[in-house]
């Protein structure tokens, strides 16, 4: 047999195994969230604007910022992205950040989150409880941050915008 034909061969039989791993992977990590309704979908997908305070000061200031997210809910999983704009005094840093997580005991909803740029040191995670009429949010975020270098918590409140 040909050597580059066995390597397709090879080459092919890897992808195939890479595709079935990877969406087990997928199967699995969405296994601790609940399945979302079609309501619930409508509800959380969309833009979300609002505010973050936080608990503890930073350079002699308490850092607050706007928060804008664009979520988009799947069968069990919610993804999207968040541009956060926060200062502290003089400080201040605009940020993209990336979320992934789900609902958890039907209106509580716990995204994880990481900078869109990798090389900056920025991650952790919100826990937000969505209220019966399902235009509001409000909860805690908890993370690393690049500037303070250190772990910063906060107070946030979010109102769908559309």
């Amino acid at each position: 047999m040909d050597l580059t034909v066995l390597l397709g061969i090879i080459s092919s039989v890897i992808a195939v195994i890479g595709i079935i791993v990877s969406s087990y992977l997928i199967y699995i990590d969405s296994q601790e969230f609940k399945t979302i309704s079609k309501g619930r979908k409508k509800v959380i997908s969309g833009v979300w604007k609002g505010q973050l305070e936080a608990f503890e000061a930073f350079n002699g200031n308490i850092p607050t910022g706007t928060i804008e997210i664009i979520l988009k809910a799947k069968r069990k999983v919610i993804s999207g992205k968040m541009w956060l704009d926060i200062a502290a005094g003089d400080l201040g840093r605009s940020d993209l950040i990336l979320l992934k997580g789900g609902f958890k005991m039907d209106r509580f909803l716990e995204l994880n989150f990481h900078n869109a740029k990798d090389e900056i040191v920025q991650f952790g995670n919100l826990i937000v409880e969505l209220d019966s009429m399902g235009n509001k949010m409000e909860g805690k975020l908890h993370g690393y941050g690049p500037q303070s270098r250190r772990i910063m918590s906060g107070k946030i409140q979010l109102t769908k915008e559309s």
